[in-house]
Parts: structure tokens; C-alpha cells; sequence
């Protein structure tokens, strides 16, 4: 190539990531023999480079396997106990998440000949985002999009577990992910996940944070399940068996008056729930008790702004701000989430109706599935009306009151201002606002807990183990 070319090469190739190899180095690179340009991004061939004197995955572990495909998972085959499985949305935290867990019939996974895990298996999202945690259930199975690495005892399983969460963990995640129809990840790839030879002393200072956090989390739990237990037995409702006989009748009239044809809005629960409300003397339509009712719209995403939060960040009672949000420019967002709003999810099914406070101290953008519903100056606890949005007498609502069908539901901001509040007694919005805030402490000291835990093991990979625990002690 001539100089002139040389120049010229080099001016088209300004402001362009372009990676060079040779081609031997190119089809060693991977096990499965990527060629794909994605897979030789310079931050994924620096991990390679930094990481090729680690151990690799399988060395530690007894199996590495992803969930079976083609189970016969009937409905018929969800209870309401049973064996938990596991799905890429439940690994949050570097574990297995308690929220939205599907669980199946122990005969079920006995008959189909499931395979189960328990406690400390480490396990990966196959599809989607990168995710991995430690399973923390006695036994569970997992889906075809979960990929289980149960682990020898030559390796602690929450600081794996921990350190697929850092930096250098997600970006052998990330790089190993195939994006075909959606990001795919390949047991090969987990297999291949090389983990740092990091003393084993060191690997039980971070598993003692981890189990720390855990506790934590779990008493943050368990205070938003008491506070909605609360709610329940001083509304009466604690013991009520929801009726729900096979047949019932409606008028023409009263299905006009309505809007609606289908059967579901008129069940005689809704009505009786309506009815014990009313009775109460203190009920109250919730549109008139807010100040804002509204949808956010779809944000402009940007490298600099406001965090965003859509529907997959808005859980019963808790909202997740984190490294994982995405964020947006403030200026194109149509309204903004202001603390002590009460965010609640107007799609999708699973998601739909989930409502929570928004107690972190600044600002936020909602997508145009999320619904702020901002209470009027003195008429009722913000933290009190989510807890009774998320409660049995929230949730009939909701179901009563949604749209659609076949996944594609919606909970609009006109049916959300239909929906009747219990106006309990100062002194009990008061307990169920305490028991939520003190909840809310206790998760954030858990999620700070783990990004501490997440540090430490980066600063041991970049610089030693001295350093690391003496940034813990500086702490």
C-alpha cells in the first residue's frame, strides 16, 4: 500500500472501532468458532487477554446445563406451591429472586423427570440480558433459558456468583451472547467463563457480604409482606374467601353502562369487594384523591440524563434504581417521577397492576408503560396506597378493570381513577408507611452491600487481595 494510501486509509477509518487479526488468531478465539465482528470488540478481546491465565468454569463445576426444551408446561401444572423454576428474570442480586416466581407441581417435575438443583448452584441467563446469581432454594428447576452450573467445592459459589456480576464477569457474559433472533448465550460459553484463582479466604469475605445482603433483602421482604398483612386484618380482610361461583347474570343495561362485554368484569368478587368497601365508610374513588394520573411517553435515550424506569423496574413495593438504567434526556419527558409518587405498571401480563413507592431522593423519567399516580396534599399516605394497590382488594381491581387479551393488556389511567381506596385511619397509614420505609432501608443497605462486595473483587483483579480488603476495612 502506497503512503498515500496509508493516509487515506486511515481518514476512513476515524471514529470507527476496527479490530485486526490474524485469521488463526481470529478462530481460536471462541470454542463455538465466532467470526462475528461483535465478538472481537477491543473490550472483549481486552478481557480475553486479561483473563486467558484463569481457571475456566467447568474446571471448578460437576455440570454445566441449560433448562429442557419442549416440557409439557400446561397451565394446569402452575400451583401455588411447589418446586420453584427458575427463569432469566428471577436472577437479580447475584441470586434467585423471590418475585415472580413460577412455581410447578412437585409430581409434574417427578413424572417429566425434571432436573432440580439446590442451594449454591450458580446459574446464567441464556437469553436476554446478561444475568447470573446463586440458586438459594432447596430445590429448583430452571427453564430451557437458564443455563445451571453446579459447582465443586474448589470454588465458593457466591463469590462466582458475585464476580459474574462485576465488570470483568458481564463482559465475558456479554461477549459470549450470539444475537440472532434475541441475545443467546451457549452452555459452551458458560463452560468457557474464566473465573480469577483469588485465595479461598478471600472468596468467604465475599461470600459472607453476600449472604449479609441476602438477610437484608429478605427483611426488606418481609417487612412490605407484613405491612399488606396489616392492611388486610384492620380493613377485615385478612380471612375473606373470595367468592367465585361458575354462574352468574348481568343485564344489558349494566353491561352498557359499563362499556364492556366480557364476562371477567362482571365476576359478583368484584362487586362483593366493591360492596365491603363502600361499607366502610371510608371509601373513596381514587381519581379523586391525585393530583396526577399519567402515563409517561417514550423516552430519548441518551449517554447523560434523568434515570428511566419501565415496567421491568417497578415491583410490588420496591422500585429499582441501579447501574442498570438506562437514562434519558429530562427535557423530552412529557412528566417526571418526583419522590413519593406512586408508580404504577399498565401492561403486560405478570407485570400488569404493579404498583410501588418512589422513595429514592432524586428525579426520574417513566416510560409509556409506567402510570404516576401522585396523591393531593393531605388526603392520603402515598406509601399506604400502594401497599392497598398491590393488596388482594388492589389486585381484583385491576383484574376486573384491565384490557385486552393474548399478553397484549392494558391498565389505562381513566380504569386506574375508577378504582375504590379504603381510607384507613391516620395511625395505620402511618404503621404501613414505617414498616415500607424501613423495608426500603434495609434493600438499599443489601444493594450497597453487594456493590461493595462487587468492588472488592475488582480491585483484587486489577491490583491483589491486600488491596481489596483494605478498601473493605476503609468501609
Amino acid at each position: 500500500m502506497s503512503p498515500c494510501d496509508e493516509l487515506r486509509y486511515a481518514r476512513l477509518l476515524e471514529g470507527l472501532e476496527v479490530t485486526i487479526l490474524p485469521y488463526s488468531e481470529a478462530i481460536s478465539a471462541d470454542p463455538t468458532g465466532r467470526l462475528d465482528s461483535s465478538f472481537f470488540e477491543k473490550r472483549f478481546i481486552e478481557i480475553r487477554k486479561r483473563a486467558a491465565a484463569w481457571d475456566r468454569l467447568d474446571i471448578h463445576a460437576k455440570s454445566v446445563v441449560c433448562g429442557p426444551f419442549g416440557s409439557n408446561l400446561l397451565n394446569e401444572n402452575y400451583v401455588e406451591r411447589g418446586v420453584p423454576m427458575i427463569r432469566p428474570f428471577n436472577l437479580r442480586d447475584c441470586r434467585s429472586d423471590q418475585g415472580d416466581i413460577a412455581l410447578l407441581k412437585a409430581s409434574f417435575v417427578d413424572d417429566e423427570e425434571l432436573k432440580t438443583f439446590g442451594r449454591n448452584t450458580v446459574m446464567f441467563a441464556r437469553v436476554g440480558e446478561v444475568g447470573a446469581g446463586v440458586n438459594l432454594y432447596d430445590r429448583a428447576t430452571i427453564s430451557p433459558n437458564i443455563i445451571a452450573a453446579e459447582l465443586l467445592k474448589t470454588v465458593n459459589p457466591y463469590f462466582v456468583g458475585v464476580f459474574a456480576n462485576t465488570k470483568f464477569g458481564r463482559l465475558q457474559l456479554e461477549a459470549g451472547m450470539k444475537v440472532v433472533a434475541q441475545p443467546t448465550i451457549s452452555t459452551d460459553s458458560i463452560r468457557a467463563l474464566r473465573i480469577p484463582p483469588l485465595n479461598q479466604d478471600f472468596q468467604r469475605k465475599i461470600a459472607e457480604m453476600f449472604m449479609k445482603a441476602v438477610d437484608l433483602e429478605d427483611r426488606g421482604v418481609k417487612l412490605l409482606t407484613d405491612a399488606e398483612k396489616f392492611l388486610l386484618h384492620a380493613l377485615g380482610l385478612k380471612e375473606w374467601k373470595i367468592p367465585d361461583p361458575l354462574t352468574y347474570l348481568r343485564s344489558s343495561r349494566e353491561a352498557f353502562a359499563a362499556g364492556r362485554l366480557d364476562a371477567e368484569h362482571f365476576k359478583p368478587k368484584y362487586d362483593e369487594l366493591l360492596e365491603y368497601l363502600e361499607k366502610t365508610g371510608e371509601a373513596k374513588a381514587l381519581g379523586s384523591m391525585l393530583a396526577i394520573n399519567e402515563r409517561g411517553n417514550q423516552p430519548e435515550y441518551a449517554e447523560k440524563g434523568l434515570p428511566v424506569v419501565n415496567s421491568k423496574h417497578v415491583f410490588g413495593g420496591e422500585i429499582r434504581l441501579d447501574a442498570e438504567n438506562r437514562v434519558a434526556a429530562e427535557d423530552a419527558a412529557k412528566i417526571l417521577i418526583e419522590p413519593n409518587d406512586v408508580l404504577m405498571n399498565g401492561t403486560g401480563v405478570g407485570t400488569i397492576g404493579r404498583s410501588a413507592p418512589y422513595l429514592h431522593s432524586g428525579k426520574a423519567i417513566p416510560d409509556n408503560h409506567v402510570t404516576i399516580l401522585r396523591p393531593k396534599p393531605n388526603v392520603i399516605d402515598p406509601i399506604y396506597l400502594s401497599v392497598f394497590i398491590n393488596s388482594v382488594a388492589g389486585q381484583m381491581q385491576v383484574e376486573q378493570r384491565l384490557h385486552g387479551s393474548s399478553g397484549q393488556i392494558e391498565l389505562y389511567p381513566s380504569d386506574i381513577a375508577e378504582f375504590v381506596i379504603w381510607v384507613a385511619p391516620e395511625e395505620i397509614q402511618k404503621k404501613v408507611r414505617q414498616a415500607i420505609e424501613n423495608g426500603f432501608t434495609s434493600k438499599q443497605r443489601a444493594i450497597h452491600l453487594l456493590d461493595t462486595a462487587k468492588h472488592a473483587v475488582e480491585i483484587a483483579v486489577e491490583q491483589n487481595e491486600r488491596a481489596a480488603l483494605d478498601y473493605l476495612r476503609g468501609i
